[in-house]
């Protein structure tokens, strides 16, 4: 029996539901899915394959959900097959009201049971089958896996305030005294049970970013174990504090293990926010050892010595050249994608047979650059360097082949160099996730940066302001305005490195004066009393080491060469998290507590 051709029409703000669905059609058989991310290649015209693709499909598969029926493309796809007389399956992702359209259609409700009921879509598609318009149920319904994971976080927020509640108020026990770090850590578990109430509250709609959840279900295990420890160590404790302890424990370790290894949960994440490991296991490919080592290295030089070796491993006469094209401010990217591109084996030459990866970014000139794409013609890949919003008038830019290199991830070079010299798609990566260019993402080492910045500035600013709310006076105001030196200037290395508006030269300039102010407020803090120089010594030792990487690495993979500005909006990432919270209300506790433990 010939397999059924089946055409997937989504929004990329489902992608992992779409991406899924192709996956259990391909295993299934009797169903044979065109998913656009894993049948475009380079050298084709976009449109003109997916309108061919439709007529060519049996059935096309609408995964609906509100974003999807307002965009534009989404609606021209399944208008195009009705209009040829094809089979459209509704697939509901999301809460949605269909259009008198697709009021015939017949309609699968995809939000629970997702597996199940997407083997029961692909068997009816390949038998042939058009069942009759199905009951759409209530808006509210969630996959058990995410209500276990809205469960466990809000009985993480009950539970941290009734711990802290019990470490105050521990009834007729014996008092204990309180310590700074006692009071510190009270702190962070009411705020880490406000940050957790907050993104929870966001998970239904898949606006929560995974590791904003995962960042505060570590917080509480570490919390649980706290008070594990201390209660089974110290007997003047309540017995009430070893079951909020435990309670705790198993809640952050459950929550983390929804978040890592449950399919549903991860469908339920914003495009590119899922577990790359659950992603791996629900395609049914094998998690790649050389992933992991970028927790170790994260240089792109690094991890992609094993794929260009693969590649430069695989014979043939054929001469695949290549040329790379940047605008002013990315030519040190332009270099490292040239030198991976010579690693695996193409040459770099210029010519009408040759491929033209041309890098687009917040330095690109957008007429210019879409007058040479339209000259170029198909042999044309955009490279996308950094996060911005393409003007509108760039619809010759939206409609070429892409290659997300934002991230300096090795994966979706591969793929591209896999396809440009025809090896095919057996042994490749699975494929990059489509993000949209407003989405910010920048390369690991940037991220640790940016993550690392952010936490130093919050947490000299946390600490600032509880010395000076434990002990308002002439002398602390001081400090806290000398301790506005480091914070500017972690606040403008964050902006300014992101946006990739410094050059290398300023970066190392800025890093060595944020040494010297942080040095300026340690003896300012000595001042004070001699035994607060710790915490200054102890914040120079913490920058440094953090630093170290990207002060070695950002230079030569991010950093322009010289000061140049941006030609489009860069979206950067948001400056304040709520992964920030815990930490800074238990530096703020610290220092609120710790002037009174000084002689």
């Amino acid at each position: 029996m010939d397999r059924q051709r089946v055409f997937l029409s989504y929004s990329r703000r489902d992608f992992a539901f779409a991406e899924a669905l192709a996956a259990t059609f391909e295993r299934q058989g009797g169903v044979e899915p065109w998913f656009d991310a894993q049948r475009l290649d380079p050298g084709t015209d976009w449109g003109a394959t997916i309108d061919a693709a439709i007529d060519r499909t049996d059935v096309l598969v609408l995964v609906a959900s509100r974003t999807a029926l307002e965009s534009s493309y989404v609606t021209d796809e399944w208008r195009r097959a009705l209009a040829a007389g094809k089979t459209v399956h509704v697939c509901l992702v999301g809460p949605v009201v269909l259009p008198e359209e697709l009021a015939g259609c017949p309609v699968h409700d995809l939000r629970s049971r997702f597996w199940r009921n997407a083997r029961i879509v692909g068997e009816l598609i390949a038998a042939g089958e058009t069942p009759s318009v199905a009951r759409v149920r209530p808006p509210s319904l969630l996959p058990a896996p995410v209500f276990a994971l809205l469960a466990t976080c809000l009985a993480i927020v009950v539970a941290l305030p009734l711990a802290v509640r019990d470490a105050v108020l521990p009834g007729e026990a014996e008092r204990v005294d309180v310590t700074p770090l006692a009071v510190g850590l009270s702190m962070a578990m009411v705020a880490t049970a406000v940050s957790l109430l907050v993104v929870a509250a966001r998970v239904p709609w898949r606006r929560t970013k995974s590791s904003a959840i995962s960042y505060n279900l570590g917080f509480t295990a570490l919390y649980g174990y706290f008070l594990l420890n201390e209660a089974l160590t110290v007997t003047a404790r309540s017995d009430a504090q070893v079951g909020y302890g435990a309670a705790l424990l198993v809640a952050g370790v459950v929550g983390g293990a929804l978040m890592t290894r449950s399919r549903s949960v991860y469908l339920w994440m914003p495009t590119g926010e899922g577990y790359y490991q659950v992603r791996q296991r629900i395609l049914g490919l094998p998690v790649r050892r050389r992933r992991r080592g970028r927790v170790v290295n994260p240089k792109f030089s690094y991890q992609w010595e094993p794929f260009a070796r693969e590649l430069a491993a695989v014979g043939g006469d054929d001469v695949t050249a290549f040329e790379v094209r940047s605008d002013h401010g990315d030519e040190r990217i332009a270099r490292a994608i040239s030198a991976a591109c010579v690693a695996a084996g193409l040459v770099e030459r210029a010519g009408p047979d040759s491929w033209v990866l041309r890098l687009v970014s917040s330095k690109t000139d957008y007429a210019g650059v879409s007058r040479e794409v339209a000259e170029l013609g198909t042999r044309v890949v955009c490279v996308l360097v950094d996060s911005l919003r393409l003007p509108e008038d760039s619809v010759e830019l939206r409609q070429r082949q892409w290659l997300d290199f934002r991230q300096q991830t090795p994966e979706g070079l591969y793929n591209l160099l896999r396809l440009i010299r025809g090896l095919g798609r057996d042994g490749m990566d699975s494929a990059p996730i489509p993000l949209a260019p407003g989405v910010s993402r920048i390369p690991f080492v940037a991220h640790g940066f940016a993550v690392a910045t952010r936490t130093h500035l919050v947490c000299v600013g946390a600490f600032s302001l509880g010395l000076l709310a434990a002990a308002p006076s002439m002398a602390v105001i001081a400090v806290g305005l000398v301790s506005l030196v480091p914070m500017a200037m972690l606040w403008w290395l964050l902006r300014e490195t992101v946006g990739r508006t410094v050059t290398a030269k300023q970066f190392r300039a800025v890093i060595g004066l944020l040494g010297a102010s942080v040095l300026l407020w340690t003896a300012a803090l000595a001042v004070l009393h001699p035994a607060l120089a710790i915490v200054g010594f102890l914040e120079l030792f913490v920058v440094f080491t953090s630093f170290a990487r990207p002060l070695r690495q950002l230079p030569r993979t991010w950093l322009p060469e010289s000061t140049t500005g941006s030609r489009a909006e860069l979206v950067r990432p948001p400056v304040f998290t709520p992964e920030l919270a815990p930490t800074a209300a238990m530096i703020f506790g610290l220092a609120a507590v710790l002037p009174s433990f000084l002689p």
